[in-house]
Formats: structure tokens, C-alpha cells, sequence
């Protein structure tokens, strides 16, 4: 009987400092980043959707975003930062500026045809 009385001890007592940790760890100095509610998302959010048949490039903060035909990209960005095509067609040439992220275009959608 011993045995038993044992294991249900241990089992009690790793069941409470589980359950005793997270308030600990919210609570802590050092809990940086690990806030059980995330604070607000100051950056833009834009989608860009490809309605033609070939893929497309997209440039944000010198990073390179390939969308595929008749697909769609979410881009979260700082405002202020600058969109580049990545391609080539009649309207746009390569390195030209498609658009800037301001609060205007925040959470709208943009096609590229």
C-alpha cells in the first residue's frame, strides 16, 4: 500500500508546481516576450493577390515574396516602408515602387495583374 500512496504523492505534487509555474513565469521580471496576451501589432498589414497567369515578385524591406498565379501574400511591415515590383511587365519595370505602407492600405487588398 505504501507504493501507491507514494506514486500519488508525486503525482500531486508535479501536478501542482505545473500548475504554479505559469502565474510564476508571468509574474517574473524575466518573462520578457512571454505575456499571455501579445500587445498591439503596430506594423501594416496588406495582402497582395496575383490575378495573372504568371508568378510575381514582390520587394519589402529587401526581402523577396513570390506569389504564385491566382494566389495571395499577407505582408506586415513598419509604416513608411516602400513595396517593389520584382518583375517586368508593360506598367511596371523592375525596382519601381508599386506602392508605400501608410495607414490607408492597412488590412486592404492590392491585385497585381
Amino acid at each position: 500500500m505504501k507504493i501507491h500512496v507514494a506514486t500519488l504523492l508525486k503525482s500531486t505534487l508535479a501536478l501542482t508546481l505545473a500548475a504554479a509555474s505559469v502565474p510564476a513565469v508571468h509574474a517574473s521580471p524575466l518573462h520578457k516576450g512571454m505575456h499571455l496576451h501579445p500587445g498591439i501589432d503596430s506594423r501594416i498589414c496588406l495582402h497582395v493577390f496575383n490575378a495573372g497567369n504568371q508568378f510575381r515578385e514582390i520587394v519589402v524591406e529587401g526581402k523577396t515574396y513570390e506569389v504564385q498565379p491566382h494566389q495571395g501574400a499577407m505582408i506586415k511591415a513598419p509604416a513608411g516602408t516602400k513595396v517593389y515590383a520584382g518583375f517586368n511587365v508593360s506598367q511596371h519595370k523592375k525596382g519601381t515602387v508599386l506602392l508605400e505602407l501608410t495607414d490607408e492600405v492597412n488590412g486592404k487588398r492590392i491585385v497585381l495583374s
